[in-house]
């Protein structure tokens, strides 16, 4: 529901800041803890992406700055367009990057596969 208000997006308005803020804020209170809880048992997936969290955090970052330069700068034409690919781009990335966060840090907790 946009209230009135037009998007100018494609991508829907959920994916960042708010979820990938909500999103480090679960693994950076959960991750140091899953190595006590399941130790040897923890899935090789579970343990690539908590060793991959600060690229995530990268990404977040990167992504909030491409978001407060567009809209603040509001950048030409010349510049406008790489600038919404990137932002499209860092959009696609951090919606995979969640996803196989949540299959990640899922997989100890119902005992699934080590993948």
């Amino acid at each position: 529901m946009t209230f009135g208000v037009r998007r100018t997006s494609r991508v829907d308005p959920w994916i960042a800041p708010g979820t990938a803020l909500f999103f480090s804020i679960m693994v950076a209170v959960l991750a140091p803890h899953y190595a006590t809880w399941f130790g040897d048992a923890m899935p090789t997936l579970t343990h690539q992406f908590i060793d991959a969290y600060p690229v995530w955090i990268g990404l977040t970052v990167l992504a909030l700055v491409v978001q407060a330069f567009c809209m603040t700068l509001r950048p030409g034409d010349s510049l406008g367009v790489p600038l919404k690919v990137l932002d499209g781009a860092l959009s696609i990335v951090s919606v995979l990057v969640i996803v196989v966060g949540l299959i990640a840090l899922a997989l100890p907790v119902i005992g699934g596969p080590s993948i």
